[in-house]
């Protein structure tokens, strides 16, 4: 059953990812109301509202950068 809860929060993990980071800024850091709005749209299209300004898209962008070279880099390392 474990392997289940974990495949499963793997699968939603980009839906949920957002707000649980958000939490763990907002109780470690002062943060601005634009960098919550940074964090909390960082994994758009999964977020559905995009970023309000230009450093939340770049930060969007670097991150969908950071996966996909992370995601085949690891696939090319696993031949």
């Amino acid at each position: 059953m474990i392997g289940m809860t974990a495949k499963k929060e793997r699968r939603i993990h980009g839906f949920t990812h957002p707000m649980t980071a958000l939490r763990n800024a907002d109780r470690d850091f002062d943060l601005t109301d634009t960098e919550r709005d940074i964090i909390k749209k960082h994994m758009f299209p999964l977020t559905v509202i995009p970023p309000t300004c230009r450093e939340g898209w770049i930060v969007c962008l670097a991150d969908k950068y950071c996966s996909l070279y992370e995601t085949f880099k690891k696939k090319r390392t696993e031949r």
